[in-house]
């Protein structure tokens, strides 16, 4: 899966592409990309807020909607499932609202989805999920992550962090931290 570059697309099927996938070139604008026009390129309609209308990234997403980009806008319902993912596996603290609403919208999809992103929390949370995801020109996960935070002070993974992001028992501040599969804390 993470081998090549996402192309030219399967038959009836869905991709929903986040804003880096967007600017890349991915998608209804990329040659041939269309295929049989058989796949569907959507992305979230939050995708606008992080192109600078007018410049490169925002001819870019132009350039995209001429081709055939679909923009929609997830579900609440859909967004919660995916917060809530995000919370279990610890991302939630880096996904952005957008990276919530591209995960949101394969959701929607009802013929279920794959998402083109090279961010590593938003392919996690898919995996989570059982979204399909691959990386739009990076790297994939090799495998889910549980994140937690440890205390850069004391070692404790402490169930909750003061607002300030401390830690609750010494003060110190926390770090986001992957876990051993087996829950042993090391």
């Amino acid at each position: 899966m993470a081998d090549a570059a996402p192309g030219a697309g399967g038959t009836g099927r869905t991709v929903v592409l986040d804003t880096g996938a967007v600017l890349a070139g991915l998608g209804p604008a990329q040659s041939g990309a269309s295929g049989g026009s058989s796949t569907r390129f959507v992305a979230p309609e939050r995708v606008r807020d992080e192109v600078r209308p007018g410049g490169p990234t925002g001819r870019s997403l132009e350039r995209q909607l001429d081709a055939g980009l679909v923009l929609v806008m997830p579900s609440s319902v859909a967004r919660e499932r995916v917060r809530e993912a995000a919370r279990v596996s610890g991302d939630l603290a880096v996904l952005s609202v957008t990276d919530v609403d591209v995960l949101a919208a394969a959701l929607d999809a009802p013929e279920g989805a794959e998402v083109w992103s090279d961010d590593l929390a938003v392919q996690n949370v898919a995996r989570r999920l059982g979204v399909a995801a691959r990386p739009a020109t990076g790297r994939a996960i090799r495998s889910e992550v549980v994140w937690h935070v440890r205390c850069t002070g004391c070692g404790r993974y402490p169930e909750a962090a003061t607002p300030a992001g401390e830690c609750p028992v010494c003060g110190s501040p926390l770090k986001r931290t992957r876990r051993p599969p087996d829950g042993r804390r090391v």
